[in-house]
């Protein structure tokens, strides 16, 4: 699976720091990496993880049910 999301905090510096330095074209390019990394790991958790943990628990509408909603609001 995908590193932890505290593994992006470099890529939210790099946005960041362009952003406040105005150098739009990197702050775009800084928040394109970024928005992919944030949407591959919500992938990796909604097909891979979250299955996983209600096939073993039993349970679908508690936890992750509530992450996807926080996914889908994000």
């Amino acid at each position: 699976l995908l590193p932890a999301p505290r593994a992006c905090a470099p890529l939210l510096g790099r946005l960041r720091r362009h952003a406040v330095g105005k150098d739009w074209p990197a702050a775009q390019a800084a928040f394109a990496s970024l928005q992919h990394d944030v949407l591959a790991h919500f992938a990796a958790e909604e097909e891979v993880m979250f299955p996983a943990f209600e096939a073993a628990s039993g349970m679908s509408c508690g936890p992750t049910a509530v992450v996807r909603m926080e996914h889908a609001g994000a």
